[in-house]
């Protein structure tokens, strides 16, 4: 398992972004994928699997979709950044910049005002919606807790079921955004879900 800290972000260095979470992403598989790596850490590169949560569930959604070799994905509560952004800001905008900058102030190299800049200046980019095409032919796990998320997650299951996917998993939890008394039960459905997909 390889967990890559985005630039920015859990003292990595440099500038935090959306996109530079993307491209850091695709850069942690094609590193999985230099044959020396492969080999020394035991990479199956034709059965490598992407998870994210949150907003992390998002990026890898993105990664996936746009390199045909990965083998699935699992989404945790993922973030439909670009529609969910513009939902919040419309609902209750104190309580949607505050928790932007909360959020922002953890970040190096960006603020809440830039993040925001970058999920509105191309929305299509920012939409998972737009990812079933690419998406519908791999395994995907979409495990759905009681949160904000949860009416974008189920959308998203059914879009995929819908253009054909037969390969969706769909999983809801009874809590909250960061699954704290689910963590177990967490793990059990994504190893049981690896499992399954990759026999």
């Amino acid at each position: 398992m390889l967990v890559p800290f985005y630039r920015g972000a859990w003292g990595s260095s440099g500038a935090f972004s959306f996109t530079h979470a993307i491209e850091d992403t695709q850069a942690a598989v094609e590193f999985l994928r230099i044959p020396e790596n492969a080999k020394q850490f035991r990479v199956d590169t034709n059965r490598i699997v992407l998870i994210g949560h949150s907003m992390g569930g998002f990026i890898v959604a993105s990664a996936t979709a746009h390199d045909p070799r990965i083998c699935g994905v699992a989404l945790i509560s993922a973030a439909n950044l670009g529609p969910a952004s513009a939902k919040q800001r419309a609902g209750n905008s104190k309580e949607f910049y505050e928790r932007w900058r909360a959020n922002a102030s953890r970040l190096a190299g960006t603020t809440a005002e830039a993040l925001l800049e970058e999920v509105t200046r191309s929305p299509q980019n920012w939409d998972y919606m737009n990812f079933v095409s690419l998406l519908k032919d791999r395994p995907v796990l979409v495990v759905e807790a009681d949160d904000r998320n949860t009416a974008e997650n189920q959308a998203l299951a059914q879009a995929l079921r819908k253009a054909g996917n037969t390969k969706v998993t769909e999983t809801h939890m009874a809590t909250d955004h960061p699954f704290s008394d689910h963590r177990i039960a967490l793990q059990a459905e994504v190893v049981n879900w690896l499992t399954r997909i990759l026999q």
